[in-house]
């Protein structure tokens, strides 16, 4: 069983959450946030708030911030503020977009003192995976990992039980990636699934998963 706990493909894996924005899709579990992309995030606070108490719901994301791309720094951190007391008050986890803002995404964090559980989604940044690691952050990798050297090497010291895998929006299958990780953990394929199956279990307590 493949766990795919980001995506923007309606298909995809035997499990998947769908990054759906602000629109609750026909069925499956769903991520609802605001992209720090979006240059007008207040406007569509109460849109995303709504959504929050839907059945198929399972997290809010991708929220986060980024420093290359979008508005002004200080509204997405206004943003991203607003949907971690969102995540506080609906019991709910955090799939994280980040961009070259791990100092502020840390410092916000640690001032709310949020215990919700925070994954940053397509995490290719391998020289502050352990800080984020103490910091008590999961890490969600996709397709990077095929070929970066550097994050596999990281990869291999991140603790199994911290670990999530996506796809994201790439055309690469689940499948693939989940071998690759495998490969760089030395362990079996079923091995791995039953790993991040746990871990999804305990993260997404919302996701009805057999």
């Amino acid at each position: 069983m493949y766990v795919n706990i980001h995506t923007h493909k309606k298909q995809s894996s035997d499990l998947a959450i769908l990054n759906a924005d602000l629109s609750a899709p026909d069925s499956g579990a769903f991520s609802s946030g605001i992209h720090p992309w979006n240059s007008e995030p207040m406007v569509h606070l109460a849109d995303m708030e709504k959504l929050l108490t839907h059945e198929n719901c399972v997290a809010i994301g991708e929220c986060g911030l980024d420093k290359l791309k979008g508005p002004d720094l200080k509204l997405q951190e206004i943003s991203f503020r607003s949907q971690l007391q969102l995540a506080i008050k609906f019991d709910l986890p955090c799939i994280i977009h980040c961009v070259r803002s791990y100092e502020e995404l840390i410092k916000i964090c640690d001032q709310i003192k949020i215990q919700n559980p925070l994954i940053i989604h397509g995490f290719n940044k391998s020289k502050i995976s352990d800080q984020l690691i103490i910091k008590g952050f999961y890490l969600s990798f996709g397709h990077d990992l095929l070929s970066n050297i550097s994050l596999q090497e990281a990869f291999k010291n991140i603790p199994t039980d911290r670990i999530f895998l996506e796809n994201d929006d790439s055309s690469i299958e689940i499948e693939k990636i989940y071998e690759c990780a495998a490969n760089l953990k030395e362990l079996t394929l079923q091995e791995l699934q039953g790993s991040i199956l746990k871990n999804t279990k305990q993260v997404f307590r919302k996701w009805q998963i057999g």
